[in-house]
């Protein structure tokens, strides 16, 4: 063979080599679009949706516009750089990136974004977020592409992922405990997203595991570290805010939604630093507890309220809101100020202590009261036993508690249905507080304050989100409260207003997409 003929040979299959390189390379690299379209379609099984909206930088005719589109119509993404709404498609992906796109594929977004904010503040240890919370999950992601964190993820590492979310697919969890300042955060959350499903509907209850959407989070912590305690929005000069406000006016560890409401008022027992502010709804359960950290005490929270004075005793049917015509309400300043709606034909007496401090119908001026503390106004026949009342006299109000328990708490909620008593779950068929059929038998997002006998907890169960969480019955948030370990509990108000906020950031997802306004919360504080 000629020497010229040699040479031609070695170019050409230099060439070859060269090429095979390249085209080799290119096959290896995975592209974000192309990586989505599979977890989109073989992966996860999802439903492509007819002319979705798409991300700014997807162009119609984009091969895998149709899974981009109705991801982000679903709420799955934009996965990142969502600053800016563009999604980045023809960009080469990392493991890294293709492990955080597969969680948030899957419904775990919150979890994503949750571990890393936690990071950022220091509070996740010391490895990157994605990584831990992959490999914590059960099944955790594979390792192969774990240790190729930072290299473009390869075809090798592509069909692994792949694998990994057709295993969390028949069934994924993690659970997670988190400790700072003498409070803990447990969150838990299984399942993969259920997209375009409506995630507030109920299902069959038979007590058996699935892999829906569930996300549950607690704030937990002993009684003698933690002081609970029960703040109005009257705090901030107002009759409603949000949570994330009231902790921040109460420098709080943490907080969390607290009962029932109608407006700016609760609706149910209520003692504020021992002080009745709620109208006692008939049967229902409360959870109750003293300063300075306590343990909680579950019972009924029945009680009727009434006035003792030497002429005799005075009912008091109302709280911060006007009395019927023969009535008496009793109003406290940390709740509310206005005196509007107060007929002329009331007195007003002023309470400090136990003793009567004024007696004159100027406490009101303006429609607002001008003393702090409590006032008594009473109208007709309470009216008549009360008016000779002299400034300095005693005035005692009087609880006569259906559970004698409850007499000497500082703090209370009537809420429920109780969910476990004393190791025993309740039984919610004979609806003894006159709950809403659709309230127990729906899934919603719930509140929950328990105890496991040494520790109190406050958590959230997250709901009518079929992506992040479908919520849960009342019996499945009693298995819930099991399965969190606890021996007694009770379910507060739940819905839009159920919401947890812990070491300053909201821990869990509000159902409305936002902080709903507030009459009150509960807010834990260090002793």
């Amino acid at each position: 063979m000629k020497a010229k003929e040699i040479f031609t040979m070695s170019v050409r299959l230099a060439l070859a080599l060269f090429l095979l390189l390249i085209l080799g390379n290119r096959s290896l690299a995975v592209t974000r679009a192309e990586f989505l379209n599979l977890l989109f379609t073989t992966g996860l099984n999802y439903k492509e949706l007819k002319s979705p909206p798409l991300p700014r930088d997807v162009p119609r005719r984009h091969r895998f516009a149709g899974a981009i589109g109705s991801s982000l119509q679903y709420g799955l993404i934009p996965a990142a750089k969502e600053e800016r709404k563009i999604f980045g498609p023809d960009e080469t992906i990392n493991g890294r990136e293709a492990v955080r796109l597969a969680l948030i594929m899957m419904g775990w977004g919150f979890e994503v974004s949750l571990c890393e904010s936690l990071g950022q503040m220091g509070l996740y240890g010391t490895d990157d977020p994605i990584s831990s919370l992959a490999c914590e999950m059960r099944p955790p992601a594979p390792k192969r592409v774990i240790a190729k964190w930072t290299e473009p993820l390869s075809d090798a590492g592509k069909n692994s992922i792949m694998s990994w979310v057709r295993s969390c697919k028949k069934g994924v969890w993690w659970k997670k405990e988190l400790v700072s300042r003498d409070t803990a955060l447990l969150v838990y959350k299984r399942g993969i997203a259920l997209p375009g499903v409506r995630g507030y509907r109920s299902e069959p209850f038979d007590g058996s595991s699935s892999n829906n959407p569930l996300y549950v989070v607690a704030v937990t912590a002993r009684p003698e570290q933690i002081d609970a305690e029960i703040t109005f929005a009257k705090a901030l000069g107002r009759s409603v805010a949000r949570l994330s406000e009231i902790s921040v006016k109460e420098n709080a560890v943490a907080a969390v939604n607290g009962g029932f409401f109608a407006g700016n008022l609760p609706v149910g027992t209520l003692l504020l630093d021992g002080v009745h502010a709620g109208r006692p709804f008939k049967d229902r359960p409360a959870v109750g507890w003293r300063k300075g950290g306590d343990a909680l005490i579950f019972d009924d929270g029945s009680v009727r309220v009434g006035i003792r004075t030497k002429s005799g005793y005075v009912p008091i049917t109302r709280f911060n809101s006007p009395p019927t015509a023969d009535g008496a309400s009793l109003y406290t300043s940390r709740v509310t100020k206005s005196a509007s709606g107060i007929a002329s034909d009331a007195v007003l007496i002023a309470v400090r202590d136990g003793t009567a401090t004024g007696c004159v119908r100027e406490l009101a001026r303006n429609g607002q009261f001008t003393v702090e503390g409590e006032i008594v106004v009473a109208r007709g026949r309470s009216r008549e036993m009360l008016s000779d009342l002299a400034p300095g006299a005693p005035l005692r109000i009087v609880s006569n508690w259906s559970a004698p328990v409850f007499a000497g708490q500082d703090y209370l909620i009537q809420a429920g249905p109780l969910l476990l008593n004393d190791g025993l779950p309740q039984n919610f068929s004979d609806n003894k507080g006159n709950y809403r059929k659709s309230f127990l038998k729906n899934r919603h997002p719930r509140t929950i304050a328990g105890t496991d006998g040494a520790k109190i907890f406050w958590a959230v169960i997250d709901g009518r989100d079929p992506i992040h969480s479908l919520g849960a019955t009342m019996e499945e948030a009693k298995s819930i409260a099991l399965a969190l370990g606890l021996k007694s509990a009770i379910n507060l108000d739940g819905g839009g207003s159920s919401q947890l906020i812990w070491m300053g950031m909201t821990v869990n997802k509000p159902s409305g997409g936002k902080e709903r306004l507030l009459p009150y919360a509960v807010i834990m504080k260090t002793n």
